[in-house]
């Protein structure tokens, strides 16, 4: 059994359980791969539907809540954000999102209990499943050689996620030459992250430079980034489209 038919049937295993007991049934933290492997499984004709969550907008790992469509059910992601920064930010390291994932996992959690981080600075608010909560609260004491503090925050006092506009003209909203226009690429670097399976869109892997966006569509590329594709301003009378985005740093 090969890695993809191993994560279709536990996320079926997962939906059944959610039919068969009459309860929500929540996963993990899913990257981009294992969110397009759950959205193309007929979870619906097995009696569930399905609710995802990454704990804010635009959040590119996220839990899926399986719920049973018998009685109304409201999803209740068991997931906190906890938020790491130095003790003392005038002596600390220049610290990014690859040393505070580090940490997390130095001290045995698994990556898929954990959810986005979300840098501000050198503080990170990192999402995790809530039986990690504790764990990440009392063991963190140290990323590389800095001193830090954990705290539980609340939903209200996590930062918005910060983007950049983008905006520029293409020769049509094709899913290669928006990317290329959003991630500063060219078409022919652009080609191959698609083609390669790197690129999805709302969750999905497309495998097609021509795919059509349609406006709001969220793009991600693994290893380069993400954005929102907002729309065409307007059209020049060459025919170029004047398109704007959000790329989210």
């Amino acid at each position: 059994m090969n890695a993809d038919e191993t994560i279709r049937r536990h996320l079926m295993d997962l939906a059944a359980r959610a039919y068969s007991r009459n309860i929500v049934v929540y996963s993990d933290f899913l990257d981009l791969h294992e969110l397009h492997i759950l959205q193309c499984l007929p979870i619906e004709s097995m009696g569930a539907s399905l609710s995802l969550s990454g704990g804010y907008e635009a959040a590119e790992r996220q839990m899926a809540a399986f719920l049973p469509d018998a009685l109304i059910f409201e999803a209740d992601f068991p997931m906190d954000c906890v938020s790491i920064a130095p003790m003392q930010e005038k002596y600390a390291e220049p610290l990014t999102h690859r040393d505070y994932l580090g940490a997390l996992m130095h001290i045995g959690i698994e990556r898929s209990c954990l959810g986005d981080i979300l840098m501000d600075g050198t503080k990170a608010y990192v999402f995790c499943v809530r039986k990690m909560t504790p764990v990440i609260l009392n063991e963190i004491s140290r990323v590389r050689h800095t001193s830090v503090k954990t705290f539980l925050e609340r939903p209200e006092t996590i930062p918005a996620p910060k983007y950049k506009e983008v905006s520029g003209t293409v020769s049509s909203v094709r899913l290669d030459s928006v990317a290329a226009l959003a991630f500063g690429l060219s078409r022919n670097r652009t080609v191959p992250y698609i083609e390669g399976g790197s690129v999805y869109v709302n969750g999905r892997q497309i495998l097609s430079n021509g795919y059509a966006l349609q406006e709001g569509d969220r793009i991600s590329v693994r290893g380069v980034g993400k954005c929102q594709y907002l729309g065409m301003r307007r059209q020049s009378k060459k025919g170029k489209q004047w398109i704007d985005l959000l790329r989210y740093i």
